[in-house]
């Protein structure tokens, strides 16, 4: 028993410093619509010996003021899997191979037009935040992302005329 927890909590110091997330998360907007996407993209490095599978994604998209929630992102098996495959995606199917330098997540939304109604034209700081967690057969792994990017919507006039 004491071997066991031993190994276990080796893995999981191994896997702080060898899962290793890129400093700059995207936020990635199109808005050559009415109803605008925002996908944000966090890549990461699983440098562990380790496959690695992604285990929980609890993720917010918001306004700077945190008055307005733009989209959750959340995949927490078996509880709740439908965002998987439809407002999140992953790089191998979240299954992340060892020695993998490009690992990716992407979390996309179209919601920001039933949020913020007037957003054409408008800058509008947003903010991401929340946590990603990575398992191997015997321990889990949290990290932390956060984000915030200013990003200016074109105007109805200004998409027509691009």
């Amino acid at each position: 028993m004491f071997i066991t927890s031993k190994l276990q909590s080796w893995i999981q110091s191994g896997l702080e410093k060898r899962v290793q997330l890129f400093p700059d998360c995207e936020i990635i907007t199109d808005d050559s619509t009415d109803n605008p996407k925002i996908t944000m993209i966090q890549r990461f490095a699983n440098m562990s010996e380790l496959q690695l599978k992604l285990s929980k994604v609890e993720l917010r998209m918001k306004d700077k003021d945190g008055d307005i929630e733009i989209d959750t992102f959340i995949y927490d098996p078996p509880i709740h899997t439908m965002d998987f495959g439809s407002k999140i995606e992953a790089s191998e199917d979240g299954v992340f191979s060892p020695l993998n330098l490009n690992c990716w997540i992407k979390c996309e939304t179209t919601k920001l037009s039933q949020v913020i109604p007037d957003y054409p034209g408008k800058e509008i700081e947003i903010d991401v935040c929340g946590k990603i967690q990575f398992a191997t057969k015997t321990t889990k792994k949290d990290k932390v992302i956060e984000a915030e990017e200013s990003i200016t919507f074109k105007s109805k006039r200004e998409r027509i005329v691009s």
